[in-house]
């Protein structure tokens, strides 16, 4: 897991580079006990990448009054990172969700929910989820919206971030004193999922 804790310390580089304000939000991170703490709050113990992301930041601190909601996001594509309580929020929502749907629907819970999904971000007030899949015992980042069905757009986490610090280190993102901004067309190998979520 070196290396994803080197990708997220050059993001947060990037970041404190081009006076986002997003670095400033950012939370310490989960010592060991808070850890315990919080696989204990959750059906399934959290992937070691989830254990590895809260480690080195434990998302952004809860919104203030008068913050911009751009200023907690990691680009222009919209996400904030989750801290733990926030997670373990959506955790119990969308589960309660994903219960009320399988059985209005008559599907199985799985198609809505996950319990060894762990979210890690969220955009458009909670709308749209990022969060660590585990399902198929490997880990993913996986994009899911209410009533839609997930699309996988990373194989893992270290991926996901490569790409963030991609974006900004080559000037596609960039951040302005008014907000962030995408400068440039995406590179055009990225897939559709992937480009539907920057």
């Amino acid at each position: 897991m070196t290396s994803l804790i080197e990708a997220l310390e050059a993001l947060e580089r990037l970041w404190s580079e081009q006076g986002a304000p997003v670095k400033d939000l950012l939370q310490p991170g989960l010592d060991s006990r808070a850890m315990d703490d919080l696989r204990h709050r959750v059906p399934t113990p959290p992937h070691e990448e989830v254990r590895v992301l809260l480690a080195w930041h434990d998302g952004v601190r809860d919104q203030v009054s008068g913050e911009r909601p751009s200023d907690r996001d990691v680009g222009p594509c919209g996400f904030e990172l989750l801290n733990s309580a926030a997670a373990v929020n959506v955790i119990m929502r969308k589960s309660r969700l994903a219960d009320r749907l399988a059985s209005e629907f008559e599907r199985p819970r799985s198609q809505f929910w996950q319990d060894d999904w762990f979210p890690i971000a969220v955009r458009n007030a909670g709308e749209s989820t990022l969060v660590i899949d585990g399902t198929d015992g490997s880990v993913k980042c996986v994009y899911w919206q209410d009533g839609d069905s997930p699309s996988t757009v990373s194989s893992d986490l270290f991926e996901l971030v490569s790409l963030w610090k991609r974006l900004l280190a080559e000037g596609y993102w960039k951040w302005m004193h008014d907000g962030w901004r995408l400068l440039r067309p995406l590179p055009t190998e990225l897939s559709p999922e992937v480009t539907f979520i920057l």
